[in-house]
């Protein structure tokens, strides 16, 4: 185990210093273009309760941490950097350790980690990207080992801690994991497990929700769900007709909503100024989006009823760009192709051989999807502190499919797990298919 680690742990060190000579530097463009995130001025100037207070459009921690950390560093890119540099390995150390107790064999175990996880292009752009999807991933694989290794009320805190980092995690699935915890360990010790994770997640929702009238750690719930609805006219046009609003499309300027919507003034900027100060862009935490929403969501459920054949449109094209390697999604837009080609196209030149077909990706694919589909079907023969981990990985993957334009991205979050899992539960379902012939 000892010398695994040390394998490990040396081929991860030596690939991000080759990474550093040949300049892969550590973009933080995101500080400028991303919407997730508020303007650096706002950001380093206010303090963190008027974050966290009027924070709106996004779960409150990636935005603390960020203001934090821009307080705390006149310039925080190397601080980013080594704090995801350090996130990647204690994953790769995770990733041995869920193997191990999965009883795989260890040298398969550490081929998938190498070239599934260590050398993969989507770890090298993600890990180099400042943006919640790496701390997603990281968070993930810890509670995913935190269960397995049946420290439920560990796991619970960390699941808490993606609740407030990404809106794709929603309160509702502690619910779900609680039924299989109360039929396992019964009504007392669930509850008395579940209880301060449970409160503690539901405190973004609770805050919005007395000052905005939103119950949700996101107010673009709305808008996300209608950006499905416009990928799916690529399909099928809509027949249902939408209001005048909704044909301004989900993510428009202030100005535009402005002819529909009396917004609510907070006395805060970053409430009330339609756009930001050193981005220059348009701020999406703005109170009128909080109602923009809400009317994008109510038409949306509106058109759901009279076209129920778009649910599937929408799944079915999530799935497609759940296939693709997430990297891909830094090629997406000519914004993101422009800042990141050089990026990808050196990682790609470099493991040509390996990645440049795409076959190896079509095998990681392969493993995450299978293992998926075959954990669902041997899903009675898994102990139940697995049950919960593939319920929260199934329940991410359904909720994420509401926006089919960036579900490779999402994919990151659970792939490298998965691809260690996947592989466990592969074996098991032939195992099991196995006995089923030999009877």
């Amino acid at each position: 185990m000892k010398r695994d680690l040390v394998i490990l742990t040396l081929i991860f060190v030596l690939s991000r210093v080759i990474l550093k000579l040949v300049d892969l530097s550590y973009d933080t463009t995101s500080l400028i273009w991303a919407w997730q995130l508020l303007d650096p001025l706002w950001l380093y100037n206010l303090n963190s309760w008027t974050i966290f207070k009027y924070l709106h459009m996004q779960p409150p921690l990636f935005n603390l941490f960020t203001s934090l950390s821009l307080k705390l560093f006149s310039d925080p890119t190397i601080f980013w950097e080594l704090s995801f540099m350090l996130m990647g390995l204690l994953t790769t150390i995770l990733l041995y350790l869920i193997g191990l107790h999965l009883s795989l064999n260890r040298k398969i175990l550490l081929i998938l980690i190498i070239f599934g996880f260590i050398l993969n292009p989507s770890s090298f752009l993600y890990e180099n990207w400042y943006f919640y999807t790496y701390p997603s991933m990281f968070f993930f694989t810890l509670f995913a080992y935190l269960c397995i290794k049946r420290k439920l009320v560990l796991s619970l805190f960390v699941l808490t801690a993606l609740i407030w980092l990404i809106s794709i995690f929603q309160p509702i699935i502690f619910i779900i994991l609680l039924i299989v915890v109360i039929i396992k360990r019964g009504m007392r010790y669930s509850i008395i497990a579940f209880s301060l994770p449970f409160l503690l997640s539901i405190v973004p929702h609770l805050k919005n929700f007395m000052i905005f009238g939103t119950f949700s750690s996101s107010s673009w719930y709305g808008m996300n769900v209608a950006k499905g609805i416009f990928w799916s006219e690529k399909v099928i046009p809509l027949k249902y007709k939408p209001s005048k609003m909704f044909l301004e499309k989900p993510f428009s300027k202030v100005d535009v909503y402005e002819k529909y919507i009396k917004w609510k003034p907070y006395g805060v900027v970053i409430t009330d100024e339609k756009m930001e100060p050193y981005t220059s862009r348009v701020n999406y935490n703005h109170s009128i989006y909080v109602e923009v929403s809400k009317r994008f969501f109510k038409e949306s459920l509106r058109i759901f009823f009279n076209e129920p054949y778009r649910i599937f449109i929408i799944l079915g094209m999530s799935f497609y760009m759940f296939l693709k390697a997430p990297y891909v999604y830094l090629m997406r837009t000519p914004f993101m192709r422009e800042i990141h080609k050089k990026r990808i196209s050196r990682i790609l030149g470099i493991y040509s051989i390996i990645y440049g077909n795409k076959g190896p990706y079509l095998i990681i694919t392969f493993i995450v999807v299978l293992g998926l589909l075959s954990s669902l079907l041997s899903f009675q023969r898994l102990d139940y502190t697995h049950r919960l981990v593939i319920l929260t990985v199934l329940y991410y993957v359904l909720v994420s499919s509401i926006d089919p334009g960036e579900n490779n991205r999402f994919r990151f979050t659970i792939e490298p797990f998965m691809l260690i899992y996947g592989f466990y539960s592969l074996k098991i379902f032939v195992s099991c298919c196995a006995k089923f012939l030999k009877f």
